[in-house]
């Protein structure tokens, strides 16, 4: 669980540099296939956060992911429950 506000900009940057080592690992390079396996990975929290942004349903990983960066970096309103995107690559670092 994400304690400190302010970090939730750096902690999704350093999720989201993982998770990208991991699909390339896989060798997925189609844009609906890594926008599938994002909100896969990050679980149901970000199934909602997606939508919420408008992105959820649209298979573009790029899209999904320039919306991210602006939600988690620019301090939007946070929900403490939403930090469970941290949970898959967690034991990993």
């Amino acid at each position: 669980m994400i304690s400190d506000l302010p970090s939730i900009g750096q902690h999704w940057k350093t999720w989201k540099k993982c998770f990208e080592t991991y699909i390339t690992v896989l060798g997925v390079t189609d844009k609906a296939q890594k926008h599938a396996l994002l909100l896969y990975q990050a679980g149901k929290a970000m199934h909602v956060i997606l939508n919420t942004l408008g992105t959820g349903a649209s298979g573009d990983y790029d899209t999904a992911t320039k919306k991210l960066d602006a939600y988690f970096t620019l301090g939007s309103t946070w929900n403490m429950k939403f930090s469970s995107f941290a949970l898959p690559f967690s034991n990993a670092m």
